[in-house]
């Protein structure tokens, strides 16, 4: 009978450390929604290790079209480090659906109303934080995006269940063997689950990325739950085919599954996963269950692609509301493709006290020209990310924006590629091609370039880079570009507007103010750095003289 005792005591244990992980799990969940009341102002969580920016792309490289941000620009603007700034995200779902948005931004009319509509009914109806909630209980897939396997799944085949199923027997009998010899019985049953766990862990290895699938799958669909139940009717017609999808995905979703499917990081923070492992692990019941799921999940990937996307499209909603609440101010764009572009006081979102800008494009491009380090470069930067912003998330880091919907690129910071073989001057002229190409076929595309055709010499890159700026600028694109050379601001003064920035010398040191002017630069001050860094009154003296006959005749003379 002291078999009975033992189990009785087992089972006495169990309850109970059920009972303290249950009330430490609601201590825990009441912190942290106290946390997100109480931390409105807080920065995101910036720690992205290399296995969860491999992750956050998966969603967008599923649905990529021909529209998509190109990974030149993508660099240019730096939009990893913006998106960074924005993703408050706690789940997959959320960090993969808010790259995908900034990775595709509106190129014709949407519906901002309906957008602003749902960002308004998660903000004030009162449920935010327990969406939020929601979301930070679905956590992560970790070192993998869902769409990494779900695609694969075709290579999968069902197997037969009959060998779990004498495993099962086999452990029958050896509780029957407890009853008339416990100590006989009880040896059997730890060298058996010795060879059971063995098995586990040879075969689970080849569908162990799948069973992760399959487990985020069944998190995602509690999750969906959660959140159908926290939107309000009103949040339309996402909520009506989630409600639907969650019914098409019951099979993945049930007491049995759930408890079987629970891992370390479904929980708050306890250890009751690793119960659940080792439960796996002796029984082989995941395994089991993953194998019974194979045909309905392969049937249903169309529910499952649409489920994460309502879900990160939620979850993206609140980044874009706490993203809003921290920055010191922002507007809702004026889109419409009847408007040039009309910016007021824009910063740029990474920096940690930017200098505002405002700018209206009166004509077909704007060039601009200053001295190295003036704020050039910068500005451009500024222009592209808020155009991006205002086209995806309805959010411009200005006081108003006005524009057409464009079709963003840029050529800016070229890199040359020695295993191709490129040297920067055939890589800067192939990046400059792509803005060409959309160019010629009619697109709204709003261009930077900063410094055309830098890899070649002074009268070349002149002369082509007229050439390039005038066709960028044809059609309905808008284009702004940066120079040094001056000559481009005479040549295109018909077709770009000139503006620059510019810089004081004081004290024998140089001060940029980073604002914008109307006109082409007209200070020379290169020379007179060489100066203030230390160089050799001859050389400055000489350079200067150079530098002065030029102007004067055209020619250079020693």
């Amino acid at each position: 009978m002291i078999w009975i005792y033992v189990l009785s005591g087992i089972l006495v244990f169990v309850i109970l450390v059920r009972i303290y992980w249950y009330l430490d799990d609601k201590k825990k969940i009441k912190n942290i929604l106290e946390s997100f009341k109480s931390d409105l102002s807080r920065a995101p969580n910036k720690d992205y290790s290399q296995k969860r920016l491999k992750s956050i792309y998966g969603y967008a490289k599923r649905h990529q079209n021909d529209d998509t941000l190109d990974e030149i620009t993508f660099e240019d603007l730096d939009i990893l480090s913006v998106y960074k700034e924005i993703n408050y995200s706690y789940s997959s779902v959320g960090d993969e659906y808010l790259m995908y948005t900034l990775l595709n931004p509106h190129l014709d009319k949407w519906d901002i109303s309906d957008y602003e509509k749902k960002i308004d009914l998660i903000k004030d109806g009162g449920n935010k934080d327990k969406l939020s909630l929601s979301f930070y209980l679905l956590s992560r897939t970790g070192r993998f995006s869902l769409y990494d396997y779900i695609d694969k799944l075709d290579n999968l085949e069902k197997k037969s269940n009959i060998k779990y199923i004498i495993l099962w027997l086999i452990y029958a009998i050896i509780i029957g063997v407890i009853v008339f010899s416990p100590y006989l019985g009880l040896v059997l049953l730890f060298l058996y689950a010795i060879v059971v766990a063995g098995i586990y862990l040879y075969h689970k290895k080849d569908v162990s990325e799948y069973l992760l699938c399959f487990k985020y799958i069944n998190k995602m669909v509690r999750c969906a739950i959660a959140v159908e139940s926290y939107l309000p009717d009103e949040y339309g017609e996402e909520k009506v085919r989630l409600k639907e999808d969650i019914k098409k995905l019951k099979f993945i979703n049930g007491p049995l599954i759930n408890i079987l499917f629970k891992s370390n990081t479904n929980s708050v923070g306890d250890i009751s996963g690793g119960l659940y492992d080792y439960l796996n692990m002796l029984t082989h019941l995941d395994m089991f269950i993953f194998n019974n799921l194979i045909g309905n999940v392969k049937a249903n990937t169309g529910a499952i692609d649409e489920m994460f996307s309502i879900l990160g499209s939620v979850e993206s909603k609140i980044s874009v509301i706490n993203y809003r609440n921290r920055i010191d101010y922002y507007s809702n764009p004026e889109l419409d493709n009847e408007y040039d572009m009309e910016v007021t006081d824009v910063y740029h979102p990474l920096l940690d006290n930017p200098v505002s800008n405002s700018i209206k494009v009166e004509k077909k491009g704007v060039l601009i020209t200053g001295s190295n380090a003036s704020g050039k470069s910068t500005f451009l930067r500024t222009i592209g990310i808020n155009a991006l912003l205002s086209q995806s998330i309805n959010t411009s880091l200005s006081k108003s924006y006005r524009g057409r919907f464009y079709k963003i690129m840029s050529s800016m910071t070229i890199k040359d590629d020695l295993l191709k073989g490129d040297s920067y001057y055939m890589a800067e002229i192939k990046s400059i091609r792509r803005l060409l190409d959309k160019v010629a076929m009619d697109y709204n595309v709003l261009c930077f370039v900063d410094e055309v055709l830098k890899g070649t010499n002074t009268v070349e890159r002149i002369a082509g880079g007229y050439e390039i700026l005038l066709s960028l600028s044809r059609g309905k694109s808008l284009c702004f570009a940066a120079t040094h050379d001056i000559e481009l601001t005479s040549l295109l003064e018909n077709t770009y507007q000139n503006m620059h920035f510019e810089e004081e010398i004081k004290d024998n040191d140089i001060v940029f103010n980073y604002h914008i002017n109307d006109g082409k630069a007209t200070s020379r001050n290169a020379i007179r750095l060489l100066s203030l860094m230390g160089y050799d009154d001859s050389i400055v003296s000489n350079a200067d003289r150079i530098a002065s006959e030029f102007i004067k005749t055209g020619e250079w003379k020693d």
